[in-house]
């Protein structure tokens, strides 16, 4: 796996599949990356993200691949020891009408 990164804003992931598991299995490979920028919007409590994913599960397939865009906030309280996350998800498929998804999370370290 090739994994490169440019100041925690871009990532470019390439994952060769590990040895098939049996003889004759095809060996995949799937490419990937993504962008996350993010900026704190009130002191260090309130936190704006957003993110665009590409992903191709197999290079041998052509036109099998997805992106996903995502926007949230993040809200920290109790500086990082807990943190609430609200995201906004929207896949573009054109086979598909149920593009969007709304994810809450709640994040406590001990």
């Amino acid at each position: 796996m090739v994994e490169l990164q440019l100041p925690k804003l871009l990532t470019w992931v390439r994952f060769p599949s590990p040895a098939p598991v049996f003889a004759g299995a095809p060996v995949v490979t799937s490419q990937g990356w993504y962008v996350t920028p993010s900026a704190f919007v009130f002191r260090r409590l309130l936190q704006a993200v957003g993110r665009y994913e590409w992903y191709r599960p197999d290079i041998e397939i052509a036109g099998n691949e997805t992106s996903t865009w995502t926007g949230g906030l993040n809200y920290y309280a109790r500086a990082d020891n807990a943190k609430l996350m609200v995201d906004y998800l929207w896949v573009p498929t054109p086979k598909s009408t149920d593009h969007a998804k709304l994810l809450a999370r709640v994040q406590v370290m001990f």
